[in-house]
């Protein structure tokens, strides 16, 4: 299989995909808008960026056709925004008297897509999928807003082409007065 050349991750520059058994998947970036800027980010880090994006134990992603559990339906992370669905929880943890903290919270060197196995198993590939779904969620909106902003501006210029016009017109009107007023 040919390895494919993707930009390096902008965050970790790649060493989070450095001990990945896809290779190929490991390398790709997605585009993402991260505290206001595009960036490219690996799969770890477009995960670890939007913790409330998804579940971190299934892989589900939070949008319009599957939301975040409600709010009496959801645990928490103690560290982090992350919501989990209650039924993705070990049972053995009793996430009502005890509070919760996701696995990248519970262990600092954790990192999503990585394994020490050959292949891409399902896990991996409902990693990569979540993030590639946050990673359009994230350009959508983007796209989004940039419409607004646009949108807003071009009326704004309307606006300001208007007032101009009736600045030039209403100069133009005084100054027929006056030059009538001096011939007078």
């Amino acid at each position: 299989m040919q390895h494919l050349n993707f930009p390096r991750c902008t965050s970790c520059h790649g060493s989070a995909s450095r001990h990945s058994p896809a290779n190929n998947l490991s390398t790709v970036t997605f585009t993402v808008r991260h505290r206001g800027d595009f960036r490219r980010l690996c799969t770890s880090c477009v995960l670890k960026y939007h913790p409330s994006h998804f579940c971190p134990i299934c892989f589900t992603v939070y949008d319009a056709d599957s939301p975040a559990p409600t709010i009496d339906r959801r645990v928490v992370c103690i560290s982090c925004p992350s919501i989990l669905h209650p039924d993705c929880i070990v049972p053995a943890i009793n996430c009502k008297s005890a509070p919760y903290q996701c696995p990248p919270c519970r262990n600092p060197s954790f990192r999503f897509f990585t394994a020490e196995r050959e292949g891409v198993d399902e896990e991996l590939a409902r990693q990569f999928l979540a993030a590639a779904k946050i990673a359009v969620m994230s350009v959508k909106k983007a796209a989004k807003e940039a419409r607004a902003v646009a949108e807003r501006r071009a009326i704004e210029a309307i606006r300001a082409r208007r007032i101009a016009k009736e600045a030039v017109a209403h100069h133009w009107l005084d100054n027929d007065d006056d030059d009538r007023n001096e011939l007078s």
